[in-house]
């Protein structure tokens, strides 16, 4: 019986040790041919490359598109028209639905300008710049500033979101309360807290709006030839001048009247009374 017993451990030690054997020489088998697929098709192998570069270019974009950027540029530019120049420029904003915040014109002796700032859509801003400058030869001016304002978006939008689950526990208190004290002090928190989050949203929308469409401060001037004026021209001029500021001198005059007669009061109190001393 104990014979028996032990050549049966025998035979299941053997069948155990040779299925063993099977399993590691076919998980070797296995390795070894997908070692020789992937050696004999660097196809394969560059796919495999490329897909996970291209996962993470995509996660790179990704970051990229979240990224917060206001672009600004200033630009100036002399131009001997200017008519053509600025039915250029109107062209230029209707093209790229682009506009006018503001514009300046002005005149002087020596030269024309005109001064303008421009809203541009941010994905379109460098065209835009280069559209304006295109076939310009005197360009005295060309800057472009890009500000990262992601950090500061992004902690604004935290605050925010802190600040208006406090206001739903404010409200969930108030509608709780139970003495007059309790609700005016929650009623004074939550009035306090919903000016923060108005403030906080009137500030994530001023930066979405500055992100969204960017800004061009655009002059662009013409100068005038200078005169050469004559000695009887240059006499009349200084005439012109001598007069200008006499007149200047009497407006200063009667712009000082109230002064003036201060003046002449305490100059009379101060001589009445030297006179006074002196007869004593």
């Amino acid at each position: 019986m104990k014979q028996s017993f032990i050549i049966l451990l025998i035979v299941l030690s053997v069948t155990l040790l040779s299925c063993l054997d099977e399993g590691s020489s076919g998980r070797g088998t296995e390795n070894l041919q997908s070692e020789d697929m992937m050696a004999s098709s660097p196809q394969m192998t560059k796919m495999a490359i490329n897909e996970d570069m291209s996962a993470n270019e995509n996660t790179g974009q990704e970051i990229v598109e979240t990224r917060k950027l206001i672009k600004d540029a200033r630009i100036a530019f002399e131009t001997k028209d200017m008519q053509a120049t600025r039915k250029k420029v109107s062209e230029i904003l209707l093209k790229y639905n682009a506009y006018l915040d503001n514009e300046n014109e002005f005149a002087t002796e020596y030269e024309l300008s005109n001064s303008m700032t421009i809203r541009v859509q941010y994905d379109l801003f460098e065209k835009f710049v280069d559209e304006l400058l295109a076939n310009e030869e005197k360009v005295v001016e060309k800057s472009i500033d890009v500000r990262d304002i992601t950090a500061e978006f992004l902690d604004v939008e935290a605050r925010l979101r802190t600040q208006k689950e406090l206001e739903n526990r404010y409200r969930e208190l108030l509608a709780k309360g139970n003495s007059v004290t309790e609700l005016l002090e929650v009623e004074r928190a939550l009035a306090n807290v919903r000016a923060e989050i108005e403030s906080m949203e009137s500030r994530m929308k001023h930066m979405s709006n500055r992100v969204a469409l960017s800004t061009v401060n655009l002059r662009y001037f013409k100068t005038l030839e200078s005169k050469n004026f004559s000695f009887g021209e240059q006499v009349l001029k200084g005439f012109e001048n001598g007069w200008l500021a006499i007149q200047w001198f009497i407006i200063g005059i009667i712009n000082l009247w109230a002064f003036l007669i201060i003046g002449a009061i305490v100059f009379f109190i101060i001589y009445r009374a030297v006179r006074k001393s002196k007869k004593v």
